[in-house]
């Protein structure tokens, strides 16, 4: 595989997983914190009076249809922003990783290649959480899940 097509199967990995992650907490997000109504004396809806008389930890569940027809939150970062963000962090980092790992010794290179995943994966984090802002932990584990995806996807030559 050369580094134009790991590029392109790097991309197919991640980028699709970073939308649906950024989706899934959009979601998580906006039924855990429903809009308030425009005024406090506003009737309970049809809809919200079943979710009122659930436990509280599962009235948000109650409310997740609601979320997923809206989707995502306008205080979110939208499809097309975490699309190019997840393009940006692989365009900026594959080459570079590609390179580091083209320099790897035989014998380096199984704990070299995971030093250039940890860097790789702290630098992604740090581009989504500049550009999407979805906090710290969040874009690191996005980059994480992300990552994992694609370097595993990227050895799946290797084993067959």
């Amino acid at each position: 595989m050369n580094q134009p097509q790991a590029l392109l199967l790097t991309l197919a990995a991640e980028v699709p997983l970073l939308l649906l992650l950024a989706h899934w907490q959009a979601i998580v997000h906006s039924a855990r914190h429903p809009a308030r109504p425009a005024s406090a004396a506003a009737p309970a809806t049809r809809a919200a009076r079943p979710a009122a008389r659930i436990a509280p930890t599962a009235g948000w569940l109650a409310r997740l249809p609601a979320a997923l027809a809206s989707g995502l939150t306008s205080g979110m970062a939208s499809g097309l922003t975490v699309g190019l963000a997840a393009i940006a962090a692989s365009c900026l980092t594959h080459p570079l990783a590609w390179h580091a790992a083209s320099v790897l010794a035989a014998d380096e290179y199984q704990r070299g290649i995971w030093l250039i995943e940890v860097l790789v994966v702290l630098a992604e984090a740090l581009v989504y959480s500049l550009l999407l802002r979805p906090g710290w932990r969040h874009a690191l584990l996005w980059s994480v899940l992300a990552n994992s995806a694609s370097f595993a996807l990227g050895q799946l030559p290797l084993w067959g």
